[in-house]
């Protein structure tokens, strides 16, 4: 059993390696996504750094809609689509997925989204040894744009009763800023460590999107594709498609909206009048 768990682990570094000489990857975010072409993470796991994929372009082999499962660390997204040019059936993937049959895939979109915990360590002038607290601050704060991280012994122990303990964490934010947050001994007894990457998002940050409010569609509807084509881009043209939204009422001329924030913190909306389907695609900028 330890030789097979030395074997895969073994693989999927390799393939992590391979997969960083795809063209136009970005690499700054912590963890990688590891992509099975079987469901139940079984068989061949290729570890994927952030960026825009074409299946067909993968380095192991894997071809289109193959793609069954995927393990994603906390703070990722992962967008996935029915065709190469990232528009038909989008679907966003926020947690650990091991088995994904709604369709084929044929391209994805792995994106940061929020605070991505690097290191976390309690307790070091005492003795603790580094990173001891890094998988209790990734479970709280990981994905979130703000973090108030309590420190408490329930969640990270205590390396030595009776020290008065600091507590140090670093971060980095979808931008690639790397940050930091501390506190000093006893740091369980203090505020909470404050955690931040408000204003150091990449790019585009969809907030809400909504195909055919004017016709009763509920607000919302249309936020998940929207944020699957256009977050962390710096411009999106997002065409609007029943491919990509459905028909929330059909025969009805149904207009579009999407509200977003900017790494400057200004928030913007951009909105096309029915039936938005027909027409130029809704054009969001962060440039």
């Amino acid at each position: 059993m330890t030789d097979r768990l030395k074997v895969s682990t073994t693989k999927i570094h390799m393939f992590a390696a391979l997969a960083l000489l795809v063209g136009g990857v970005s690499t700054q975010a912590a963890e990688s996504t590891v992509i099975y072409a079987q469901a139940n993470y079984e068989g061949q796991g290729v570890a994927v750094p952030s960026g825009d994929y074409t299946v067909d372009k993968l380095p192991s082999g894997m071809t289109n809609d193959q793609l069954k499962s995927f393990k994603i660390p906390n703070g990722l997204n992962v967008a996935v689509f029915k065709d190469w040019r990232y528009e038909a059936n989008v679907r966003v993937l926020t947690e650990d997925t091991p088995d994904f049959t709604e369709f084929g895939i044929s391209s994805f979109r792995i994106f940061q989204h929020g605070i991505v915990v690097d290191h976390a360590t309690y307790g070091k002038n005492c003795g603790g040894p580094d990173g001891n607290a890094t998988e209790g601050a990734i479970d709280l704060c990981n994905g979130k744009a703000s973090c108030e991280l309590q420190v408490t012994t329930k969640v990270f122990g205590d390396p030595k009763v009776g020290c008065g303990k600091d507590f140090t964490v670093n971060y980095t934010c979808p931008d690639g800023t790397k940050k930091s947050a501390s506190l000093k001994g006893e740091a369980a007894h203090g505020d909470p460590a404050q955690l931040s990457c408000e204003g150091h998002q990449k790019g585009i940050a969809v907030s809400s999107a909504t195909y055919g409010k004017n016709c009763g569609a509920p607000d919302g509807n249309a936020t998940e594709g929207a944020t699957g084509i256009c977050n962390g881009k710096t411009d999106c043209e997002l065409k609007v498609t029943t491919v990509v939204f459905d028909d929330p009422k059909v025969g009805c001329s149904k207009e579009f909206a999407v509200d977003y924030t900017c790494p400057s913190g200004e928030s913007k909306t951009a909105t096309l009048k029915g039936e938005a389907a027909h027409g130029d695609p809704a054009r969001l900028s962060c440039g």
